[in-house]
């Protein structure tokens, strides 16, 4: 609601200037003590009381004047809303802080936010890294995954993954070693167990030896090392773990120096995987065994 006008203009005597409603200030004065000596309360009928009363009249005309000059030169002229930054900057003062000159365009963009708005994201990547792209926030830059965190795989890593994943076993082919040294061996003779090599001493003595297997596992090939090829010299039995007995042969007279598909035996706490290399000289070294596994 605007401000009306005031009804009476006028002051009952002026106290400054030189106009004709100008009152003297010696009869100021007395109008003054007549009000200060409470005459209008002691003696409301006397002269003195008429001139403490027309002070006080006086003093409340001041005062509707000062609040009608605050309400139009700091609240708003006739009332009238503020409806601009220059007089929200120029007419707001007193207890409040005066704000920029662009607060009205600041609260007036605030307003034009559209609220729950979708935020497209995107990729940028390259040789050097992976850059997740917002459309109305931070980027993010995805880190690699180390040994302890979780992240991205490199290039590299793809590349290492790729060669580690192209390798293939050919079925039936070899996929672990087990190595048997020539120390190993025990004869049914006289045999001597010197450095990197085992000597018979006799040509008619054999050697043997015993492997006890991994559970899971079956052997399905099997290569005995001489300085001398053998060409009927190994054979391959199973026996029974509690008696020493053949179970089974593997495979009789094979040559050494090559590796020898036998029957596949699989791995069992009841049997044991003995291997026989007849030399037939006392020239003849023997170095030891290689015995290719697989997944049972």
């Amino acid at each position: 609601m605007a401000l009306s006008e005031r009804k009476v203009r006028r002051r009952i005597f002026e106290t400054v200037g030189s106009g004709k409603d100008r009152l003297d200030d010696t009869k100021i004065a007395k109008l003054s003590s007549s009000f200060a000596s409470n005459v209008h309360i002691d003696y409301p009928e006397s002269p003195d009381a008429s001139e403490a009363m027309l002070f006080a009249v006086q003093q409340i005309e001041e005062d509707v004047e000062e609040v009608h000059r605050y309400l139009r030169s700091e609240v708003g002229s006739g009332g009238l809303p503020l409806s601009s930054s220059a007089q929200i900057s120029t007419e707001i003062s007193g207890a409040f802080n005066a704000p920029s000159a662009s607060f009205s365009t600041r609260v007036t963009a605030n307003d034009a936010k559209v609220t729950n708005e979708v935020t497209n994201l995107s990729a940028t990547v390259g040789s050097s890294g992976l850059i997740i792209n917002s459309s109305d926030g931070t980027n993010a830059s995805i880190p690699a995954a180390t040994t302890t965190n979780w992240g991205v795989m490199t290039d590299e890593m793809f590349d290492d993954l790729s060669a580690n994943t192209v390798k293939t076993k050919t079925p039936g082919h070899y996929s672990n070693k087990i190595v048997i040294p020539h120390s190993e061996f025990k004869s049914d003779g006289a045999a001597l167990i010197q450095t990197g090599h085992t000597v018979i001493t006799n040509s008619r003595t054999r050697l043997f030896c015993c492997w006890v297997g991994i559970e899971g596992k079956k052997v399905t090939h099997v290569k005995v090392d001489t300085s001398a090829n053998l060409s009927r010299g190994v054979s391959v039995f199973k026996v029974t773990a509690a008696t020493g007995a053949t179970a089974g042969t593997l495979v009789s007279g094979a040559a050494t120096n090559t590796v020898i598909d036998i029957t596949d035996w699989t791995c069992h706490h009841s049997q044991l995987l003995m291997i026989q290399v007849i030399p037939g000289a006392t020239s003849v070294h023997t170095y030891g065994i290689t015995l290719t596994t697989q997944d049972a």
